[in-house]
């Protein structure tokens, strides 16, 4: 695919253009991390970036169910379109099927989705980091002992379970996964009615 038909793509297609925009602050995250071998050395742009890539993912959500609300003709205000709004249309048409895994998700308290939204509205209103210090390796090499330490590695906050560490995956693991998770999620709403693709 050419720069060009790429660029075309993304402005024709909302929820592409805000996957592909996580995508590139999740990259920006990672150089961070890759620069200073730890995100936490670079806090600022790291919380920057965060921010951006969860306004993003969530935003890529959020321009399906204005595309849903679009291509099905449901006459929903832009303003007001958000998943209930959509639901309450969808029932009476023979396309509830279309919201069938996002609705289970979105209720879910221990769902990836659920989580994913949560930190997005929390990272909105403070720091998502919360620093880990790795333990220092001994090695034992004919009674000489070494001492090598690994960089801080970072996790993210998570309120829904008292301010602990959300996961045992870094942040930029934890996005990826989250990333992967919300493209397919959206890539088999999306093959559920041919209006949608």
């Amino acid at each position: 695919m050419t720069s060009e038909d790429l660029t075309k793509e993304l402005l024709e297609d909302r929820i592409k253009f805000k996957l592909y925009a996580a995508e590139r602050h999740l990259m920006k995250l990672k150089e961070i991390e890759k620069v200073h071998n730890s995100i936490l050395k670079d806090r600022i742009n790291a919380e920057m970036e965060i921010d951006c890539f969860f306004a993003q993912t969530i935003g890529a959500k959020d321009s399906l169910l204005i595309h849903i609300n679009e291509k099905l003709n449901l006459g929903i205000p832009i303003e007001d379109v958000n998943l209930e709004s959509i639901n309450a249309k969808i029932k009476r048409t023979d396309k509830q099927p279309v919201l069938d895994e996002l609705n289970k998700l979105s209720s879910k308290p221990k769902s990836w989705l659920y989580l994913l939204n949560n930190l997005r509205n929390h990272s909105m209103h403070r720091s998502m980091l919360l620093k880990h210090v790795s333990v220092g390796i001994f090695e034992n090499s004919n009674t000489r002992y070494s001492h090598t330490s690994k960089p801080k590695v970072s996790f993210l906050i998570n309120s829904l379970n008292g301010n602990k560490v959300t996961m045992d995956k870094t942040v930029t693991e934890y996005l990826e996964e989250s990333l992967d998770r919300m493209k397919n999620l959206i890539k088999r709403i999306r093959k559920k009615d041919l209006l949608l693709a």
